[in-house]
């Protein structure tokens, strides 16, 4: 069985970006890349789609806080239990943030007619077991859940499940049975395909279960799932970490110890040290005017604008005419052909790219030349080329909507 959180790890796996909490996202072979736009790094294109799928969802307005979650109200209920208690408890990222992630992956109005289908079974007592004990919550139980399990309420995962057996057509990642995920690489619609079983071979586009296995050195394992466990392939089950002394651990908390005498820090935070050769301490991204020692430790998408790391305090990175610092620049490009190596304006549309590949907001690089960004349902081979950040079966497809027919 899968809940909103499931699949979207499932989805959040193949593009390396955070936890177990994020809601139903497709995972297909061309899953769902919410792609930062290197060309333009102070433009959040993507981001404010996300925005604006909250804005047009509507879930999270229209579920009351206590209401019991239906098939119509579960995106915006899962959502306010869900980034609620994160908030409550001081857990990342922010609350419009996570609403706005959830919101914008969950595809409410592919739900129902799923359930109608019989594609996928809704279970209303799970669902609202779920919410309300999210909302109950302790912050002590929250953050050892979302620590070291996957599901952080045990309801959670049963909330939906798929019904379309394997070879079966699918449109949606949560329609595919236990056991296989939906493909729509080739198209739409796409296919539930089986994972590989442990023991088999894996590959990029051949998987493991991302519930009970993962992929070491080309082959699909069980492992370790309990904190102190010994993780000798370096490789433990999410969201536990393999820490320097080979035994699984859960990751860091704010003010954790993280780095060289501790774990990686939970999704949202980063370990900040004060020299590179001391522990860290796991703490929220800076804004400008906090302290830094990289340019990593800084919040360049909640600023808006691209942040460098400058005599140990977060600021804004030069812009175009200034000297790059670290070749970071804010609304431009580092030329390094340039002595010094300087912030140059992004291109528009219909001018060569900058270094290479940077172009200005709203465009990017085509075969050399800045080109505008696709529309929802233009052709695509990549998402860096749709306005959205999402490119599903070689189509764009806008934010919030779901992979086929969006």
């Amino acid at each position: 069985m899968r809940n909103l959180a499931y699949v979207a790890a499932l989805a959040l796996a193949l593009t390396a970006c955070g936890d177990d909490g994020t809601a139903d996202a497709d995972t297909s072979v061309t899953a769902d890349t919410a792609v930062t736009d290197t060309t333009a790094n102070d433009d959040t294109t993507a981001d404010d789609a996300a925005d604006d799928a909250v804005e047009d969802t509507g879930a999270a307005d229209t579920a009351e806080p206590h209401a019991d979650p239906t098939i119509e109200t579960i995106c915006g209920r899962w959502a306010m239990s869900w980034c609620g208690a994160r908030a409550r408890c001081g857990l990342p990222p922010d609350v419009s943030a996570c609403q706005a992630a959830e919101l914008s992956s969950c595809y409410q109005d592919a739900l129902p007619g799923a359930v109608a289908a019989g594609d996928v079974v809704f279970d209303a007592a799970a669902a609202k077991t779920c919410v309300d004990t999210l909302d109950a919550m302790a912050c002590a139980d929250l953050e050892e859940a979302v620590t070291t399990s996957l599901h952080a309420v045990a309801a959670c995962g049963e909330m939906l499940t798929g019904a379309v057996a394997v070879g079966g057509d699918c449109t949606l990642g949560v329609e595919c049975e236990a056991g296989s995920f939906c493909d729509i690489g080739s198209g739409c619609p796409g296919s539930c395909v089986a994972f590989a079983d442990v023991g088999e071979d894996c590959d990029p586009l051949t998987w493991c279960d991302f519930e009970s296995a993962a992929c070491v050195d080309g082959t699909c394992v069980n492992p370790p799932s309990t904190v102190g466990a010994a993780c000798p392939d370096g490789v433990c089950a999410s969201p536990l970490v393999c820490d320097a002394d080979g035994a699984c651990a859960a990751p860091g908390l704010a003010s954790d110890a993280c780095g060289l005498d501790g774990v990686p820090c939970v999704a949202g935070l980063s370990c900040f040290r004060a020299d590179a050769d001391g522990a860290g301490t796991c703490r929220a991204l800076g804004t400008v005017g906090d302290a830094c020692f990289g340019a990593a430790d800084c919040d360049s998408a909640g600023a808006g604008a691209t942040l460098a790391c400058v005599g140990g305090t977060c600021a804004v990175a030069p812009g175009a005419g200034e000297s790059c610092y670290e070749f970071l620049c804010a609304s431009a490009w580092c030329d390094t052909t340039a002595v010094p190596p300087t912030c140059v304006a992004l291109p528009a549309a219909g001018q060569p790219c900058g270094g290479g590949s940077a172009c200005a907001a709203g465009t990017w690089c085509d075969a050399g030349t800045c080109a505008a960004k696709k529309a929802a349902a233009e052709s695509c081979t990549s998402p860096a080329q749709c306005q959205s950040g999402r490119c599903f079966g070689g189509a764009c497809v806008a934010v919030g909507a779901p992979p086929c027919g969006g």
